[in-house]
Formats: C-alpha cells, sequence, structure tokens
C-alpha cells in the first residue's frame, strides 16, 4: 500500500493506491458503501488502471503517527484507541466484515481534534490476523509514550502484557482500565522487581525476549532504580542517552515569564502582542492540555502548528488545521513543513504574525 494526503477546498483525504484490484461487486465493498460504520474513516473508491484507489475522509483529524510526533500521546488517548478498537470490532461483526482488513498502524488511526474521537482505516484489501496486529500496536504503543509520566506508562505496560496472554479479549483489557481489575500499585523497588518477574514469566518466550528488554527498560526507568553491576539483576543495561525529560507545563501567553532563550517570537502584525516561542518542538493551539504555547482564538485549531528545528534551521508543520497556517500568503497543506527567516509572515488562520529569530 502507498499512502498519500491531498488537499481539497476545505477537505483532506488520505490517499491509498492498493497494489491489487478490489471490484465494485466485492460484498465488503458494497456493505461499506451503503452503511455508515461507527469508528470508521469514511471512504470513496476510484477505479485507476484496474487498481483500487481508496480516498479517506481525514478533515479535521491527525494521525497517530501525526499525534505522537507532536509529544501528545498520554493516558487518555490510548484509553480512548483501546475502547473505540473494541467497539469497531463488535460494529463489524454486524456487517459480516472481518477485522482483520482494520490497518492496526500509527499513519492509519486517526482523532477527530474537536471531539477526540478516534477512527480506523478499513481496506479489505489488508488481512493480517487481527489479534496479532493488536500485539503489534500495543508494543508499538511502548516506544511512543511520555516516560516521564508514570500513570501511561503503567497503563501501557499492563494492556500489552495482557495482550500477550493467550486467547485475551479487549473486553478484558478494559476491564482493567475501568480498574474492575487493577495491576496492584508499585511500591518499594522490591515489590516492582517480583511484578516484572512474575509478569516476565507470564509471557516469557524466545519471540518476546527483545520487546521484554524494552518493557524492563521502561518498568526500570518509571521507578527509578539504578542498576547495579550484576548480571543476574531482572533489569538490563540503560544508557544516559535513554534518559527522557518533558516538561508538563502549557505556555500562557501573557501568563508566563518566558525564558527567551530559543530566540523565537511571533509579533502580531494588529495589535503588536509578542509572543515568545519557548523552544523547539514546540505545539500551538488553543487546547490547553496539548499545546505549548495557547491562542484562545475560535478561527485557532485545537492544535494548529508547530515550530521545529533541525540542521537546516527552524520550520513550521501545519497540524492538519482547519483555517490553514500560511507562510508568506502560501497556505501550508496539511503536515506540510516550510522552513522560515526572520520577518517570514505567518498566518494563522486570520490571526498575522512577523517571524523573528535571534541567530
Amino acid at each position: 500500500m502507498k499512502c498519500t494526503y491531498i488537499h481539497e477546498g476545505t477537505d483532506n483525504y488520505m490517499v491509498i493506491d492498493n497494489e491489487n484490484a478490489i471490484y465494485e461487486d466485492d460484498y465488503r465493498i458494497k456493505m461499506l458503501k451503503n452503511n455508515k460504520i461507527a469508528g470508521l474513516l469514511d471512504f470513496k473508491t476510484e477505479y485507476i488502471n484496474n487498481k483500487a484507489v481508496n480516498y479517506y475522509d481525514v478533515t479535521g483529524m491527525k494521525s497517530l503517527k501525526q499525534i505522537s510526533d507532536a509529544g501528545i500521546l498520554g493516558y487518555e488517548e490510548i484509553t480512548a484507541i483501546v475502547k473505540s478498537l473494541n467497539s469497531l470490532i463488535n460494529n463489524l461483526k454486524g456487517y459480516l466484515l472481518p477485522a482483520d482488513s482494520i490497518i492496526l498502524e500509527f499513519e492509519y488511526i486517526f482523532m477527530d481534534m474537536e471531539t477526540e474521537t478516534i477512527f480506523f482505516c478499513y481496506n479489505p484489501l489488508h488481512t493480517l490476523n487481527i489479534e496479532e496486529s493488536i500485539r503489534e500496536l500495543f508494543r508499538d504503543f511502548l516506544g511512543i509514550i511520555d516516560h516521564s509520566d508514570r500513570r501511561t506508562v503503567e497503563l501501557t505496560y499492563d494492556i500489552y502484557c495482557q495482550s500477550m496472554k493467550e486467547n485475551f479479549t479487549l473486553n478484558h483489557i478494559i476491564e482493567n482500565i475501568e480498574g474492575k481489575r487493577v495491576y496492584k500499585e508499585c511500591g518499594d523497588n522490591r515489590q516492582n522487581v517480583n511484578m516484572l518477574r512474575e509478569t516476565e514469566e507470564e509471557i516469557s518466550g524466545d519471540d518476546n525476549e527483545g520487546i521484554l528488554k524494552q518493557v524492563k527498560r521502561f518498568i526500570r526507568k518509571l521507578i527509578g532504580e539504578h542498576e547495579e553491576e550484576n548480571k543476574d539483576s531482572v533489569y538490563d543495561e540503560i544508557s544516559e542517552e535513554e534518559s527522557y525529560e518533558k516538561s508538563d507545563e502549557t505556555m500562557l501567553i501573557g501568563d508566563v515569564d518566558f525564558n527567551h532563550d530559543s530566540g523565537i517570537s511571533l509579533t502580531n502584525t494588529s495589535d503588536g502582542e509578542v509572543i515568545f516561542i519557548p523552544g523547539c518542538p514546540c505545539v500551538l493551539g488553543k487546547n490547553v492540555n496539548k499545546c505549548d504555547v495557547i491562542i484562545n482564538e475560535s478561527v485557532i485549531s485545537r492544535i494548529h502548528m508547530k515550530f521545529v528545528e533541525d540542521n537546516n534551521g527552524i520550520y513550521i508543520e501545519d497540524m492538519g488545521s482547519s483555517n490553514g497556517t500560511f507562510v508568506n500568503n502560501v497556505r501550508l497543506r496539511p503536515h506540510e513543513k516550510c522552513y522560515v527567516e526572520s520577518h517570514d509572515r505567518i498566518r494563522l488562520a486570520d490571526m498575522e504574525y512577523i517571524y523573528h529569530q535571534v541567530h
């Protein structure tokens, strides 16, 4: 499969070009066309050179890849994904549609940024075993969460371990999330070591050895234990470079005495108000829980744009905003990146700013 994005007027589409043909008389296509199934992205199919090209409507949405790249995938988002997936699988049974055709990869799972509803991509030509896909998804969660957030680490570790058990069910995992069966709270280090050993025995096996190493590292970071030079320790060696640091503070315009060391700022051309960017990456929008700088205006999306820095300089990325991000009056496509220089004009919807950067 090949995935691209296109922008048509006010609508955004994810386009999947299937390698093989699929025809309109396929009962799955008929079922999907004639029914609106809760939890699935709306899509239309065009046939080009005997190949089916699917256009999935992702207007106002962001993929989990985009959300995790912005560093905002936490406890609430993971909980919503698990519950939404369980609901969708149950819905599909009523339409005789196999759950194996749900694509459980970060790039194909979306969140509506206004309603925070989760949507999944269904492609009849995708036929991976759903149980294995769920395990892969939960394993991949371990690599992208904020490891300084103890609550999120415990949740993610829990659902992954549950998925590794034979004959697991999402209902059972959700019961754990809702507290009907809760992993015992982490106590002293010895208690945590015992808990990890017990879990290791449950999911041990050659196929999981590498995964267990990763999980052990996360748990070790969670409880703050520093491993001594002991080859029999249940924890694997971890380097200082693997430590994670992330601030939970949200920057509010005018309410924070910013550290201006980043040398980046935006000056509003209308009223002269200055927004100081505390550093890169930096997400701008009106969602106080998920943005670093808050612009509380109705025309601004919850997660509107992001500043990022690399070896070539500083660029901005539109985060799939409803009303657009513009650089020198040129609108960026959703998730398009554009390098900026001092005195460039950056417009968020109808709010224009002059970009300043002190080298």
